[in-house]
């Protein structure tokens, strides 16, 4: 893609981000809530697709009491 093409599609996105959107991606980069889920009391089903870019399996593996999904 030319360089004009590129900015002008840069320029286009930008006018669409809706208010708080940058601020909402950088909070999700450096949240991290697996210390918390500890704390539930009460048993809880967490559902998650593979293609979760806030939080995608892999990263959440290792929390209290996550189980694979069947087949995986």
């Amino acid at each position: 893609m030319p360089a004009e093409q590129l900015e002008e599609a840069i320029t286009y996105a930008a006018a669409e981000v809706a208010d708080g959107t940058v601020e909402h991606a950088e909070l999700a980069g450096r949240i991290d809530v697996r210390d918390d889920l500890a704390a539930i009391g009460v048993s809880t089903l967490v559902i998650s697709t593979t293609d979760d870019h806030l939080a995608p399996p892999p990263c959440t593996a290792g929390s209290p009491r996550t189980s694979p999904a069947p087949g995986s």
